[in-house]
């Protein structure tokens, strides 16, 4: 049964403790993890964007989010494609599917899954690395338009905090 469903949402910017809209996530996750995942960073007007490879994306984000949820718990073996660094962020777990924690992300974040094309990111499932070695499957959201400018290092509290 979904609400059962641990779900997993990996962020690298706003969404982070101390930044401006981590206020959407707060007090609804069970826990919260240093991450990275395999991406580039790059900015836009005041936040950032994260480009992972393209065989890094396990499943895209539908307008199904229960069945996007059951997603988080299945196991992937994904190679490590080369030329990527590692995006700096945290993991957030919730102890059980959370529709209204995904629709306030995707709406935040310029998702809608009817028009991926007119989006500004794009939901898609991901492996990351945990500070302590594991790995975890979880949301995160990614540039739809791949290509811009990435930073030479993959954290946004080192643009934010230099």
């Amino acid at each position: 049964m979904v609400d059962m469903q641990a779900m997993n949402v990996f962020v690298y910017g706003t969404l982070m403790r101390d930044e401006p809209n981590h206020s959407l996530i707060a007090g609804r996750f069970s826990q919260v993890r240093p991450a990275t995942a395999a991406g580039r960073l790059s900015m836009g007007p005041g936040f950032p964007y994260m480009d992972i490879p393209q065989e890094y994306v396990l499943q895209h984000g539908t307008a199904q989010l229960e069945a996007d949820a059951d997603l988080c718990g299945q196991s992937y073996s994904i190679e490590p494609a080369g030329g990527w660094s590692r995006v700096e962020g945290e993991l957030y777990t919730f102890d059980r599917f959370r529709r209204d924690v995904l629709e306030r992300l995707d709406r935040l974040e310029g998702f809608d899954p009817r028009h991926r094309d007119r989006s500004l990111y794009l939901r898609v499932l991901t492996e990351v690395t945990c500070d302590d070695g594991t790995q975890e499957t979880a949301w995160a959201y990614v540039s739809a338009d791949p290509g811009r400018h990435p930073l030479p290092h993959g954290s946004w509290k080192k643009v934010t905090h230099s």
